[in-house]
C-alpha cells in the first residue's frame, strides 16, 4: 500500500489493555497506517501508556466521555483520503485497508464529497451529485450539501 491513503482512528474509554493489544497489531501491519487514537476521559492511564509505548500513535485526549462523536475529533486531524474506525476491542486483518482503499477508489463517481459506489462490475460513474440531482436517500442528500 502507498502510505497516506488511509489512516486509522480508534476511540477508547477505561480498556486500556484492550487497546494496547490492539495497537501492538495495528502498528506492525503491512499497510503501515497511521493511527490516531481518541481516549474520552479514561480514568485507568490509558494516555499514559500509549505515550509510553506507542509514540508513532497520534492521541487525542478528550476531558469527558465523547463516545462514538470522538471520532469527529479524529477525523478534523486527519489528511487522507481514507478513514478506517476501529474499536479499541477489534483490528484490521494484514492487507485489508490497502484491499479497502483500492476498492473504494475503483467505485467513486468522482465528484467531491460523494460517497455512491456504482453498482456495476464495469465501474461506470454511480448516479449522484450534481449529474444527478435528488439521487439517493435524503440524509445522503443533506450531509451531502454540507460536504461540498
Amino acid at each position: 500500500m502507498t502510505p497516506g491513503r488511509v489512516t486509522v482512528v480508534i476511540i477508547t474509554r477505561d480498556r486500556k489493555a484492550e487497546l494496547l493489544t490492539t495497537l501492538a497489531h495495528m502498528t506492525t501491519l503491512p499497510d503501515r497506517a497511521p493511527v490516531v487514537v481518541v481516549d474520552n476521559g479514561s480514568t485507568d492511564h490509558t494516555a499514559h501508556a500509549v505515550t509510553e509505548r506507542f509514540g508513532q500513535v497520534t492521541l487525542l485526549c478528550s476531558d469527558h466521555n465523547l463516545g462514538a462523536l470522538g471520532r469527529n475529533l479524529a477525523v478534523r486531524t486527519i489528511d487522507t483520503p481514507y478513514v478506517a474506525f476501529c474499536d479499541d476491542d477489534t483490528r484490521w486483518r494484514p492487507g485489508a485497508l490497502a484491499r479497502a482503499a483500492e476498492l473504494e477508489s475503483a467505485t467513486r463517481c468522482g465528484q467531491r464529497g460523494c460517497a455512491a459506489r456504482c453498482p456495476a462490475p464495469c465501474g461506470a460513474p454511480a448516479r449522484c451529485c450534481a449529474r444527478y440531482p435528488g439521487t439517493g436517500p435524503a440524509w445522503w442528500r443533506s450531509a451531502r450539501r454540507s460536504l461540498v
